[in-house]
């Protein structure tokens, strides 16, 4: 189920037109947190199997983000750096910035009205409750948040949230999708102004965003096998 809204002025002045998306929570029984968490963070292979997303690379100078100590370069590592220590509860965090080109408009198999180009900062974190059986600490989350950065000539802000909790004492997971945008006043591609551009993302966005969801669930089965 999609459900569709507004951020409104109330929500604070920048915030105004952003169009916000949000899928209720999918259950996968058979699918492991971890599991569904790795294909999401691999942000290299999304041109290989997600719908419309016709490029997709991890940065390498990712790591001259690094103003606050916890950035792990893209490519290079795949390791979750820790980010929080309170007692029982830790969580790590890896981030890094990805080139992506995505189609806008078209269909699954055919070509795309618009296509956008943009950097987008992804920020992957897991979240542990440290376990009292065994020594080994419980999973309560993991989150894939990616942030257009710049570059981007139809979008003033475009971002996108997954959120993976482990079910089926931690054989399954429940994933949660949210994805916003907000069309750049004034903005032009291919012969179509902001208001064009709009009208195509408001009638597609919520078809595309479930077609890859789809797109990453046959992933984690594929790669299961």
């Amino acid at each position: 189920m999609l459900r569709r809204g507004f951020l409104s002025a109330s929500s604070g002045a920048k915030n105004v037109g952003v169009k916000n998306l949000a899928f209720s929570p999918k259950h996968y029984p058979d699918i492991h947190s971890s599991k569904f968490f790795g294909v999401v963070s691999n942000v290299d292979e999304y041109s290989n199997f997600v719908p419309f997303v016709k490029a997709s690379s991890t940065l390498d100078e990712a790591a001259a983000l690094n103003v606050r100590g916890s950035l792990v370069n893209g490519r290079a590592s795949s390791k979750l750096a820790p980010i929080l220590d309170r007692g029982d509860l830790k969580r790590f965090k890896k981030e890094f910035q990805a080139e992506l080109a995505v189609g806008y408009g078209g269909s699954e198999s055919g070509s795309s009205v618009f296509t956008d180009r943009y950097t987008s900062l992804v920020t992957c974190t897991k979240t542990t409750l440290s376990g009292h059986t065994g020594g080994v600490d419980d999973i309560l989350e993991y989150s894939v948040h990616a942030q257009d950065l710049r570059d981007s000539a139809i979008f003033e802000g475009l971002g996108s949230i997954w959120t993976i909790r482990p079910t089926q004492g931690g054989q399954g997971c429940t994933v949660e999708f949210q994805v916003w945008y907000k069309v750049k006043i004034g903005s032009g591609v291919g012969g179509l102004l902001g208001g064009g551009i709009d009208a195509i993302m408001s009638s597609s966005i919520g078809t595309i965003s479930k077609l890859q969801m789809d797109a990453f669930e046959k992933r984690c089965r594929r790669a299961a096998t």
